[in-house]
């Protein structure tokens, strides 16, 4: 099998303000209306988007209670996951 040219490079800000914008604007709002809550403090985009690793800066999906916190390997997680997905699209990311 040959690996996709795509995940063999670094990301680039803009990726990860693709990353940032997905989580804030559509994730977070999903995992909400499954009835689900966040014990997170979210990071401005400016600092998200330049820091050396953004996704150890913040995940909200880490973040995720009920009221205890979501395992991401159990049922519930991968259920939640079905519903409402931890990243964005392949193409937001690598538009043709």
């Amino acid at each position: 099998y040959f690996r996709d040219p795509n995940f063999s490079q670094a990301l680039t800000e803009e990726q990860y303000g693709v990353f940032y914008d997905y989580k804030v604007s559509w994730f977070m709002p999903c995992v909400e209306a499954e009835g689900y809550g966040f014990d997170t403090e979210i990071p401005t985009r400016g600092i998200y988007v330049t820091n050396e690793n953004p996704f150890v800066l913040w995940d909200p999906f880490l973040d995720i209670t009920r009221p205890y916190r979501v395992v991401e390997s159990s049922e519930e997680g991968q259920a939640l996951q079905r519903v409402c997905p931890r990243n964005p699209p392949d193409a937001a990311l690598w538009p043709s």
